[in-house]
């Protein structure tokens, strides 16, 4: 009995491992005292050792694991092969305790504490070598070795807007999948089901949203303050941003939304049920039903008369968003389309594996597929002022000069995947796994230069010039 009781806590422990792990650390990166149970089970593994879901852990022998460690502390000689006293929950207290500032008055205050959090974090914004990206399908030549397709590096090395300030946002308990922002507002959803609105300007979050009963995969809002969400629950709920009260509940899709997109008269919405759903924005209905797709819809692009979608069939679609009518096929990748930008006569995707292929969407020719990131998913790319912005889950954002498609910068920061990336004419924004929002100002206000909250959350930033672009041993 005593035995089955063992492995049973065994297996019960390591199946609810991760929740205790994640909320006991929330517990003591905030300055609080860990739980009872916490404590308990610390005793435990001091003095019973770490139990194992092996029948064999337990067997009457002095040989067993829990013996050797019981004669190891008695004697109070190691053993060479014996498990080391620790445990991953140890471990976890005593990484974050030894980076906690002390409980009580003693911190100093709040600029302090949050220095401290703020140690060992920092930007990096990466000059490197301007040389043109690699053409995999070799049709693009350049006229010199050294200058790409003609240029010289001064033509586009003085177009980079140095970085002045990096920001970062903090209050969402996991992911940040998506980002929505303007010139005074943020609006951010998590795989933690909420919703957040933050005041760009001073980082301070306004209002919580809550409804969702899955991952939030999309946000859009437009000029009259309506919030438009999609989750993983295959539901799509309308919200309005003066009052910050839902106002309906869009149902159809039969998988879940993945995409959302806005034209001036409708709302698209991609699903993995393999579908496009067009809703009138004055009706909240939904008017039409667009197949096509053999796989999973990821990502939606739409103008004013086009809806372009990638999928993991592998191909990207152009049809009509009023009409529902098939236009072309692009055949870009033999792997998933991530996402999908189109600018003008210009088809932009990304790939799984990191690659970035550049279309006609007039002759649906495939003009250009360069490596972006190594052996990382590309999961948003922004075009501002004639440069590609990629961010990927190799952690980094690049930016590239699209006449000579050579990488002149990389902001590195994030510790986790850049999930979403939105690029306005003052800032760069990027959400991450991380569960970290950070802005990447290339303009500071002057009415914000003196704001004391600005300051507790502004990270140090180092400015690199080098040659080649460094390889990170994660990803080796």
């Amino acid at each position: 009995m005593t035995v089955s009781l063992k492995m049973r806590h065994s297996v019960d422990w390591k199946q609810r491992n991760h929740f205790w792990l994640a909320r006991e650390s929330r517990r003591l990166k905030r300055g609080l005292l860990p739980s009872k149970f916490f404590r308990m089970t610390m005793a435990f593994e001091m003095f019973d050792g770490w139990p194992s879901a092996s029948p064999s852990c337990y067997n009457e022998t002095p040989e067993t694991p829990v013996e050797k460690r019981k004669a190891s502390l008695t004697s109070l000689t190691p053993m060479p092969d014996e498990r080391p006293l620790t445990s991953p929950v140890k471990s976890v207290f005593e990484s974050v305790t030894s980076s906690r500032p002390p409980v009580g008055g003693s911190t100093g205050g709040g600029c302090k504490k949050r220095d401290q959090e703020n140690k060992g974090e920092t930007a990096l914004d990466m000059r490197m070598n301007l040389t043109q990206a690699k053409d995999l399908l070799w049709k693009t030549d350049s006229v010199d070795g050294d200058t790409p397709l003609g240029m010289r590096s001064e033509d586009f090395s003085s177009h980079i807007q140095p970085i002045q300030r990096v920001r970062k946002m903090q209050g969402h308990m996991d992911a940040v999948s998506c980002i929505e922002v303007d010139f005074r507002r943020l609006i951010s959803g998590s795989h933690d089901r909420s919703i957040r609105i933050w005041d760009i300007r001073s980082g301070r979050s306004i209002h919580k949203l809550y409804g969702h009963k899955g991952r939030i995969s999309s946000l859009k809002f437009d000029e009259k303050n309506i919030l438009f969400s999609a989750s993983w629950d295959t539901t799509i709920m309308v919200w309005d941003l003066v009052t910050f009260q839902r106002k309906a509940v869009l149902n159809g899709h039969k998988g879940s939304i993945s995409c959302l997109q806005l034209t001036p008269e409708f709302l698209v919405s991609g699903s993995h049920d393999h579908t496009l759903r067009v809703w009138s924005r004055d009706s909240l209905k939904c008017v039409r039903i667009i197949e096509g797709h053999r796989s999973h819809v990821l990502c939606l692009h739409c103008d004013r008369v086009y809806a372009f979608s990638g999928s993991t069939d592998q191909t990207v679609r152009q049809t009509v968003v009023r009409t529902g009518e098939l236009m072309r096929v692009f055949n870009t990748f033999s792997e998933p389309v991530y996402r999908v930008l189109v600018r003008r006569y210009l088809l932009i995707t990304t790939s799984e594996s990191g690659l970035i292929s550049f279309s006609n969407t007039e002759s649906g020719a495939l003009e250009c597929i360069i490596q972006a990131h190594n052996r990382a998913s590309v999961n948003a790319i922004c075009l501002s002022q004639g440069h590609l912005y990629t961010a990927g889950s190799d952690h980094a954002i690049k930016e590239w000069d699209l006449s000579s498609m050579a990488c002149v910068r990389s902001l590195l920061g994030h510790k986790m995947a850049v999930l979403d990336l939105k690029v306005t004419q003052r800032r760069i924004v990027s959400s991450s796994g991380d569960n970290q929002i950070r802005i990447w100002e290339t303009q500071i206000p002057t009415s914000s230069q003196g704001d004391s909250s600005l300051r507790e959350d502004t990270l140090p930033l180092k400015i690199i010039k080098q040659e080649n672009e460094p390889k990170l041993d994660r990803f080796q």
